[in-house]
C-alpha cells in the first residue's frame, strides 16, 4: 500500500442516509482547516459539562492546537507525497521527510503538542522505520443540506495493550467493571521489550448533539473499520483498530460493544483498551 493512497483514498466516500438513491444529507470527506472550529466545540462539549463554561473554552483550545498541528501535518504529508511520486515510485518515508525539511518539523510540533503517548514520540527519524505512522486520517461529516460539520472522526496510531492469553475481558451488558490494574498487569505485556507496540487506533470520534440518534457514530465507527481494514491491514490480518474510552460512557462503550469491539485491558489512567 503506497503512503498516499493511505493519505487520499476511502476518505471522499459519501454515507447515504437510505437504500433507495434518493439525496444523500449526509457525506464523508477529507477534513480542512475550516472545520475544526466546529469540531473543537463538539470535542469540548462532550469532555466538559456545560456548567463550566471556562473549563469548556480551556478544551476547545487544547483541542484545537492539537488538531490544527496533526491536520497541518496531514495536508503537507499529502503533497510532499504527491510530488514525490511524480519523481520517483520507489521511497520510503526518510525519503518522504528528507525531501521536505518543513514536514518534518510540522511532525516534530504535532507529536509536542500531542496529548496522549503516540507512535511518533520515540522515533528518531530512522531511515529504517515502519512507514505506518503517516497513515493518518481525519475525516468530517457534513449534512448537505445546511453545510454544517455534524461529525468528525481522526484515525492514527496509539499504543496497544496485548494480553498474554487469547482469552479477552468480558463486560457483561449491565456493568463496565472490569478487574483491577493490579490483578491484570501480569496478563498484559507490550511487545519489542520495554518500549510499546503501536497500532491503529480511533482517536477521536465525536457526533453533533443536535444530530444523534440519527445512526452517524454508527456510520463514522463503520468508515475507521472500513479504512483500516483496506488501508493498514492488508498485508497483516493481525493489526486491529483498538480505541481508549472512559468506562463510565456507557453510550460510546455499547456502540463499539455493537460494532464488535471487545475490552482487552485497562489502562493505568482507567480507560478501557478495546479492539476489534
Amino acid at each position: 500500500m503506497a503512503i498516499g493512497e493511505s493519505l487520499s483514498k476511502v476518505i471522499s466516500s459519501r454515507i447515504n442516509t437510505n437504500s433507495n438513491g434518493d439525496v444523500k444529507r449526509f457525506r464523508l470527506r477529507r477534513t480542512n482547516q475550516t472545520d475544526l472550529n466546529a469540531i473543537c466545540n463538539m470535542l469540548a462539549s462532550v469532555s466538559v459539562d456545560s456548567n463550566h463554561f471556562m473549563q469548556r473554552l480551556r478544551a476547545k483550545s487544547s483541542f484545537n492546537e492539537q488538531l490544527s498541528h496533526r491536520l497541518q501535518a496531514i495536508d503537507v504529508g499529502r503533497r510532499t507525497y504527491s510530488n514525490f511520486k511524480q519523481l520517483n515510485d520507489d521511497y520510503s518515508m526518510s525519503d518522504l521527510l528528507s525531501v521536505n525539511g518543513e514536514f518534518k518539523a510540522i511532525i516534530m510540533r504535532a507529536v509536542s503538542n500531542a496529548s496522549e503517548p503516540n507512535a511518533w514520540e520515540e522515533y528518531q527519524f530512522d531511515p529504517t522505520t515502519n512507514d505506518s505512522r503517516l497513515h493518518h486520517v481525519m475525516v468530517t461529516m457534513e449534512d448537505s443540506t445546511s453545510g454544517n460539520v455534524v461529525g468528525f472522526c481522526e484515525i492514527g496510531y496509539l499504543e496497544q495493550m496485548q494480553r498474554t492469553s487469547e482469552e479477552r475481558m468480558n463486560v457483561s451488558d449491565d456493568s463496565l467493571d472490569i478487574p483491577p490494574m493490579a490483578e491484570i498487569e501480569d496478563a498484559v505485556n507490550f511487545s519489542c521489550g520495554d518500549k510499546p507496540n503501536y497500532a491503529p487506533a480511533i482517536l477521536n470520534l465525536v457526533v453533533s448533539p443536535s444530530h444523534r440518534r440519527l445512526g452517524l457514530a454508527s456510520r463514522l465507527v463503520n468508515f475507521a473499520q472500513k479504512y483500516t481494514r483496506t488501508q493498514l491491514c492488508q498485508h497483516d490480518s493481525n493489526v486491529k483498530l483498538g480505541l481508549y474510552v472512559h468506562p463510565d460512557n456507557h453510550s460510546a462503550v455499547n456502540l463499539y460493544k455493537r460494532k464488535g469491539f471487545e475490552v482487552i485491558a485497562k489502562s493505568e489512567e482507567g480507560l478501557l483498551y478495546m479492539t476489534v
